[in-house]
């Protein structure tokens, strides 16, 4: 990793995804997506790597703002309504988010990915939507 990053003090789990080739641009990538939990973060992760955004970019690695990914994700997700995403779905998704950008790593935070806080409980079960997330993602 390059020298200067700007430490977070957040420990990250990451996952490999093996995005299809799609125009011969993408190949292979590693996407990190930090979930987080909701109301312990207020974005400071995020702050913290999009400070250190050109660091990253040296390294093949992609950290776009929140704008780029939160709400078309969100949207995608609730269209699908449970059902798998097709290949072209993901390639369509990744090449909005890279802008087309080749890249080794794709890096994205939201603790309110799995659900908003006042839904934590819905129907008195604890996260009860992660199941229909988790398989659309």
């Amino acid at each position: 990793m390059a020298i200067g990053l700007a430490e977070s003090g957040f420990a990250v789990q990451k996952s490999h995804y093996s995005a299809p080739k799609n125009k011969g641009s993408l190949g292979s990538m590693q996407i990190v997506y930090h979930i987080g939990a909701n109301c312990t973060d207020e974005d400071r992760l995020l702050k913290s790597l999009l400070k250190n955004v050109d660091a990253f970019a040296a390294e093949g690695i992609k950290v776009p703002g929140p704008g780029k990914y939160r709400r078309i994700i969100r949207e995608t997700i609730l269209n699908l309504n449970g059902a798998t995403p097709s290949p072209d779905t993901r390639d369509i998704l990744l090449d909005t988010i890279l802008d087309d950008e080749p890249v080794n790593r794709l890096i994205m935070s939201h603790s309110a990915f799995i659900c908003i806080p006042k839904l934590i409980f819905e129907n008195g079960v604890f996260y009860e939507r992660p199941q229909r997330k988790l398989r659309a993602s």
